[in-house]
């Protein structure tokens, strides 16, 4: 007799322990169909409709907190910092949750006090994180904090330990390098600014070892280099720079125009172009050459390259323009004032005329970091914002 109740016993709990699991896998079934329903609505724009799905979840079953994490950043990502805050505040201080999902939710609320500005709290969550197995997270975030409040010093450090966790991965250290050859080079015109210009060319040279070519740093040493009356290595600097960022070939050439432009030695800047103008991809080394022959008031010779130009650029607004300021100085002002009517007529003109290549976001002036996203380097002249269209 004690046998068959013990067997009843055993088949009892076998049997309510099927049942237990069908309901978890049910309820688990749910919370995935919802999930995929709320990332499709993310995916979408569609906030609201995310929110509504993940909502299902969060009322159905309200010991879970998985839905209320998500459901947090969802809020966020719709800009309602104020209720991302709220969720994911109430997570991180449950007592009974476990670690793991506890830290998860107070991560993400370092994420929202960031994103509402409050630096120094989410500062102090991210850098408790620091011996956490998501470190790397965590110390990304901490250095977008000292990146938007300027303070250089501890971005490097941060940037650092960062390349020390990326031991071994090539692509992310050389993102990491050049990067820190950045908060280098802002660290070094933080100190020139202040009239320090030895220290500030120690920070350059920091940032020259890392990387050699990255635009920003060898702009801000060409101020160092004409102080130094370095013409020489100004010109080798940026020879280096036109070979290997093509993509920056207008900033490269206005800068290195306007750095000659405060020497005693503007001729050097007109050899220079001389010597690359027979290069095949040489848009703006010609435009800057009539530019620099209009400087220096060879104006018919500057006339006789800017209609070589337009013929082989014939839709080049920018080139329009040049050759109607020549008119004027060539005192043909009926000719260029129907030329600037017409050029003021192209549509493309009021374009914004850079775009970030990770996020999209579009601006009038280049920045090296975009504004939105914070991606270092991935901001160009747009490709269809041509001065280059040709026939």
């Amino acid at each position: 007799m004690i046998y068959l109740i013990i067997i009843f016993i055993i088949s009892f709990l076998l049997i309510l322990f099927l049942y237990l699991y069908n309901i978890e896998k049910q309820k688990n079934k749910n919370i995935q169909s919802s999930y995929i329903k709320g990332i499709d609505y993310v995916l979408s724009d569609d906030f609201d409709k995310a929110i509504s799905e993940i909502l299902k979840v969060v009322e159905k079953y309200k010991g879970v907190s998985e839905p209320v994490i998500s459901l947090g950043n969802i809020y966020r990502a719709k800009g309602d910092i104020e209720k991302a805050i709220q969720l994911h505040s109430q997570v991180s201080k449950k007592s009974r949750l476990n670690e793991e999902m506890r830290k998860e939710a107070y991560y993400y609320l370092g994420i929202d006090f960031k994103k509402a500005g409050f630096f120094d709290r989410a500062s102090k969550i991210f850098d408790s994180f620091r011996k956490e197995k998501n470190r790397i997270n965590a110390l990304e975030q901490l250095e977008g904090i000292y990146v938007e409040l300027n303070e250089w010093d501890n971005a490097i450090e941060i940037r650092n330990k960062l390349l020390e966790e990326y031991n071994g991965d090539k692509e992310k250290l050389d993102e990491s390098r050049a990067i820190l050859a950045h908060f280098y080079t802002e660290k070094a015109n933080e100190e020139i600014n202040k009239g320090d210009i030895n220290n500030g060319k120690t920070f350059i040279e920091k940032a020259i070892s890392l990387n050699p070519t990255l635009v920003y740093t060898i702009f801000s040493y060409s101020s160092i280099l004409l102080k130094e009356n370095k013409l020489d290595e100004i010109i080798e600097r940026f020879e280096l720079l036109l070979e290997n960022k093509k993509e920056y070939s207008h900033l490269i050439l206005d800068k290195l125009e306007k750095v000659f432009s405060m020497s005693n030695q503007y001729l050097i800047y007109g050899k220079f172009l001389e010597k690359h103008l027979t290069e095949d991809n040489n848009y703006y080394i010609f435009l800057s050459y009539i530019k620099y022959l209009r400087k220096t008031g060879n104006i018919e010779d500057a006339i006789k390259h800017i209609c070589i130009f337009l013929d082989k650029y014939p839709n080049s607004p920018e080139g329009q323009f040049l050759k109607a300021d020549l008119l004027v100085d060539n005192k043909k002002n009926a000719e260029a004032l129907t030329l600037y009517r017409k050029v003021s007529m192209i549509p493309f003109l009021q374009i914004k005329p850079y775009r970030c290549n990770n996020c999209g976001y579009e601006m009038e002036s280049m920045l090296w970091r975009c504004p939105r996203c914070g991606k270092w380097d991935t901001v160009n002249l747009k490709e269809d914002f041509l001065w280059i269209k040709k026939n």
